[in-house]
């Protein structure tokens, strides 16, 4: 779907009650899901620092479309 004047084109994922959202599905290893994302572009996965010690890690997966300039965090 193309947006307004000057915004960069998005691609629309379905979304699936308990299933996934896109080509993501819920339980899927990391290295799964960077497999999955790497066919929007470059694709970097990081550690999230964890407040609870109960907690399984959790990791940050970030997705830059290729041809997309980078925009700032928010």
């Amino acid at each position: 779907m193309a947006s307004k004047t000057g915004a960069a084109e998005r691609h629309e994922w379905p979304y699936l009650l308990a299933v996934g959202v896109g080509p993501l599905r819920f339980g899927m290893t990391v290295e799964e899901v960077v497999e999955a994302a790497e066919m929007l572009g470059r694709t970097t996965v990081s550690d999230c620092v964890r407040n609870h010690a109960i907690f399984t890690p959790t990791w940050k997966a970030e997705v830059h479309g290729r041809g997309v300039p980078l925009s700032p965090p928010m």
